[in-house]
């Protein structure tokens, strides 16, 4: 390796501790490509090695495990785990869940009693810093997950990861400062989201080692501390291998804006009358999507595509407002077979337990929220846009679903019936304001599936419509909203579903 290449590795393990986490997600994807490199591939993997065994927070030094994770998507035959659990300096439950996900082999169980610092000594008492900016360094949930767990199994978890925290900061000789700015930062101008400030990895790491002495005393099961840990991975490793794609084709872009953005709505409107009248010949059907439109100064747009099987049963006709309010917090529940890896299967719910009355209508959204354990803060626009699956009533057993590099793909004895893709079209790493990201994501099913099922319940496939339009006086300051509602496809004739 050449002193250049070694200095842009340098900078790559430089990269994996800043607090943006696209720069971080993007550092480790160098280096697993770099691993996959014929000539430096072995000087590279030695390196990581080195570099793991430097770290002093179990939260950054699995990073390391995940640089691994990319040289083996490219073919890579990463070491064994053996020889990377020796120079793993901060081991955790979450190192450990990610080597399962590694390694064909099981890398046995994991050592918890070595994951922690002991039991916090009596009387002890933390700095009140760390209840005081607990949820600025993270978001409130681990707080949350702390309190519940302190209640409900173990009286000193909250004690352990003030312990833990106490040991760290001294440890990566941190001083304790008023943070300028919290873990989602503002929201009245251009920023970084989701930042990991050096003491956001000292809180997470610390909250890793509670959960490892609460699981050696048998305070909490096993399988709760680590599905708890599982939840502070920065990335779900299923949907790291699916690759945002391309913007559709005839997504509604709404022409050039000449004279006033408030023409614009008119223009997606009848862009999406267009869409809708394509949809009628074609063989996969949009069940859900969401992204931006256009873009323009302090104006932006969104839109939002809700398919469903709409059945009318008397002459009430509900307002748009009122369909497009109800139903909205629907999500799957999946069963998981790795805690890190967006896959798995969810069984068929009945139509009667996902149907919306809306006056004389009866509504089913044939899409719906699923997901993944851990919480993809690389890839913050995902969980922000969401990952959308069929909903559960649409099945006549169960679904499947697995992460592609094109797609999350959905199986029905063993035929793919619908797929989720998203795109970054004008995605950035800075982003405006309290804005949506400048991302979208559709999921599509077969004809034949939703055919099959509104004739069971006596509907049609329709579509809902939300253009979202965000508005700003000036430079600074949050974007306010303002929606338009449109429908397709819906009918006002009864028809019989017996």
């Amino acid at each position: 390796m050449t002193s250049t290449e070694a200095s842009a590795l340098d900078l790559l393990f430089q990269r994996l501790t800043w607090p943006s986490g696209l720069v971080r997600e993007r550092a480790c994807v160098s280096i697993g490509s770099l691993m996959a490199d014929a000539e430096l591939g072995a000087e590279v993997s030695t390196a990581v090695l080195t570099w793991m065994a430097t770290q002093e927070l179990e939260s950054v030094a699995v990073f390391g495990l995940l640089a691994f994770f990319q040289a083996k998507t490219r073919g890579v035959s990463v070491p064994p785990w053996d020889a990377v659990s020796q120079r793993l300096s901060k081991p955790s439950l979450l190192s450990w869940l990610v080597a399962r996900s590694l390694y064909e082999e099981y890398p046995g169980d994991p050592a918890v009693r070595e994951m922690h610092s002991g039991t916090a000594p009596p009387g002890f008492e933390a700095d009140p810093f760390f209840l005081r900016y607990a949820e600025s360094f993270l978001p409130p949930v681990y707080l949350e997950r702390a309190r519940h767990v302190d209640s409900k199994y173990c009286a000193a978890f909250l004690t352990q990861w003030m312990f833990e925290w106490t040991r760290l900061v001294e440890v990566a000789g941190l001083k304790l400062r008023k943070p300028y700015i919290d873990f989602w930062t503002r929201r009245d101008d251009d920023h970084l989201l989701c930042l990991d400030l050096p003491l956001s990895e000292v809180y997470r790491s610390a909250f890793l080692r509670a959960l490892s002495w609460a699981a050696d005393g048998e305070a909490l099961s096993r399988s709760e501390a680590v599905w708890l840990a599982g939840q502070t991975c920065p990335i779900d490793l299923g949907l790291w291998q699916v690759l945002p794609g391309k913007q559709p084709d005839d997504w509604p872009k709404g022409g050039v804006v000449r004279e006033s953005v408030d023409t614009l709505p008119g223009e997606v409107a009848a862009e999406l009358a267009c869409m809708w009248q394509r949809q009628l010949g074609q063989e996969w059907l949009v069940s859900g999507a969401s992204g931006r439109i256009h873009e323009s100064g302090d104006s932006a747009y969104d839109l939002e595509i809700i398919g469903v099987i709409q059945a009318c049963n008397g002459p009430s006709a509900p307002e748009i407002d009122a369909v497009c309010a109800e139903g909205a917090g629907r999500a799957i529940t999946n069963e998981a077979d790795d805690l890190l890896v967006f896959a798995g299967r969810y069984k068929r719910q009945r139509a009667d337990d996902w149907q919306e009355r809306c006056a004389d209508w009866s509504i089913w959204r044939l899409a719906a929220l699923a997901s993944p354990n851990a919480v993809p803060r690389w890839q913050w626009w995902r969980f922000m846009r969401g990952v959308w699956l069929p909903s559960p009533f649409l099945a006549r057993k169960s679904f499947e679903f697995r992460c592609t590099q094109e797609a999350v793909v959905v199986d029905e004895d063993g035929t793919e019936i619908a797929r989720w893709t998203d795109w970054t079209h004008r995605l950035r790493e800075m982003t405006t304001a309290n804005l949506t990201p400048s991302t979208g994501q559709m999921s599509v099913i077969r004809r034949s599936l939703v055919e099959r099922e509104a004739a069971k319940l006596g509907g049609v496939y329709a579509w809902i419509c939300k253009i979202t339009t965000h508005h700003r006086k000036h430079r600074f300051g949050e974007f306010t909203e303002a929606h338009f509602k449109l429908d397709f496809g819906f009918t006002r004739i009864v028809r019989d579903s017996s």
